[in-house]
């Protein structure tokens, strides 16, 4: 072999060498990094029922292990280990400390992963993060402001209270329905309940439920006098002209059915589903008081219909449908003025079905206000409105036969009495005083009363009087 052939042999395999030791440096160094671990929830406290999330993710090579320890007073537990097949690209673990043998105060969590590299001899980078944490298993004390709740069925509550130690949620529970509760900015925590207007005395048992930030959870059953009602029970028969021009309006909802069918899909299956539109529109509250003071009604208005009536509909003589008012129907004048009932938040400006041209304004704390069958609606979406200004004017919109104004009141989507909310003395005894005495409904502060000594009635013989005796009228002053 000649010499120029031997060194460009040597060479070849000089190239060879070098390239297969680039090509493990590579994949010795190529990752350098350990997995990315976010820990869930954000929280300085956790307790056996908390749910956390430990999110891992390494893009270059893949996941590998996750090992979790905690720790209190030098004593380590073992919480989960876990190697991972394929080492995939990302991985989501769920744990609780529950099974762990701990105390409440303090500890550590440690949380470890490796990737899949075949750095430091095959073992992989690691990642490593300790949380310092508290551990809590101890339920909220709750402390109540005044615990006799007045409630009548299809009206609302009101529930306020303080605790010991912050909360993450807190409500009142009734069946199977929630009514959130929201705290000032005194930190007391303040919820609006209904006794839904379809349930009975027996049913209706409400508790408040409040969770710490733990996890805990109180349950405390509410003191309440709730008082059963008498709903009204009605007839409507519906003219023939009604089913007639009412019917074509919602053709393109029900098309090709004749026009009394088109009415009862419509009075049942829309009126269904515009209810839960209203229901909904919950979530949009604002977790503060907006409104203060007593409700406006439709000035110069007469009722015609009322919450809670149950009416049966009748057509040539026959019932084809049964269905509940929600609402009280207000006729004045026609095209008259439609007031905004007290200061709040333009949550709602639609056609929406039955209702018509729709505007639902938020007060806060999930207290929501309805104006249905509008002609017009001068009132925008997000806009700040405040009492008595105007918002729209009454119409025959929707599945109205006449001129006026359907205004509804829901509390967390649930629909309740209105005509409460229109009596300032019925919002000051069973919503003002039952809020701490430095928290007005606008949240402005309260002077407080002076407590007045009263005194037994005192006896007519010791008076020096008779029994019978009338008192001299006392002197005018000028």
């Amino acid at each position: 072999m000649s010499l120029n052939r031997k060194r460009k042999t040597l060479t070849f395999f000089f190239i060879l060498l070098i390239a297969a030791v680039a090509g493990g440096l590579y994949v010795l160094f190529r990752d350098l990094t350990g997995p990315t671990v976010v820990f869930k929830p954000e929280t300085d406290t956790v307790g056996k029922l908390t749910q956390i999330t430990i999110e891992l993710t390494d893009q270059v090579s893949g996941v590998a292990s996750l090992t979790v320890a905690v720790t209190q007073n030098t004593k380590s537990h073992p919480v989960l280990k876990k190697e991972f097949t394929g080492k995939p690209k990302s991985v989501t673990e769920t744990l609780t400390l529950g099974d762990s043998p701990l105390k409440n105060g303090q500890i550590e969590l440690e949380i470890v992963s490796r990737d899949g590299s075949l750095a430091f001899f095959g073992k992989g980078n690691a990642t490593t993060v300790v949380k310092a944490l508290n551990y809590d298993t101890i339920p909220a004390k709750i402390f109540f402001q005044n615990n006799i709740a007045n409630i009548k069925q299809g009206g609302a509550g009101c529930v306020s209270f303080r605790t010991n130690k912050p909360l993450a949620s807190c409500g009142v529970k009734v069946k199977d329905l929630f009514f959130p509760g929201y705290m000032l900015e005194n930190g007391e925590y303040v919820c609006f309940f209904a006794f839904p207007w379809y349930m009975t005395l027996a049913e209706f048992a409400p508790k408040l439920l409040a969770t710490d930030k733990a996890g805990n959870e109180q349950s405390v059953r509410l003191n309440v006098h709730a008082q059963a009602r008498t709903f009204k029970t009605d007839t409507l028969h519906l003219p023939e002209s009604f089913i007639e021009t009412k019917m074509a309006e919602f053709e393109e909802h029900y098309p090709n059915i004749p026009p009394l069918e088109r009415y009862i899909k419509i009075n049942r299956e829309m009126r269904k589903a515009n209810d839960e539109v209203i229901f909904q529109l919950a979530k949009k509250t604002t977790p503060a008081m907006l409104w203060k003071g007593d409700f406006l009604r439709l000035p110069r208005a007469a009722p015609r219909a009322n919450f809670g009536d149950h009416r049966t509909y009748t057509f040539n003589g026959k019932e084809i449908d049964q269905q509940t008012h929600l609402g009280v129907d207000l006729a004045s004048l026609q095209n008259s003025p439609v007031p905004a009932a007290n200061n709040g938040k333009v949550i709602y400006t639609d056609f929406l079905g039955i209702y018509g041209k729709l505007v639902v304004i938020d007060h806060g704390m999930g207290l929501q206000t309805i104006y249905s069958h509008l002609s017009d609606i001068s009132a925008t979406p997000d806009e700040q409105v405040k009492k008595g200004q105007v918002i729209g004017r009454t119409g025959i919109t929707g599945l109205a036969g006449g001129d006026h104004l359907h205004f509804g009141v829901t509390i967390a989507g649930i629909p309740v009495s209105p005509i409460e909310w229109w009596d300032e003395h019925w919002i000051k005894d069973n919503i003002l005083d039952r809020i701490a005495e430095n928290a007005n409904a606008d949240g402005s502060p309260v002077t407080p009363k002076p407590t007045v000594e009263r005194k037994p009635p005192q006896d007519p013989k010791a008076a020096g009087t008779k029994p019978g005796d009338k008192k001299k009228p006392a002197k005018k002053k000028p």
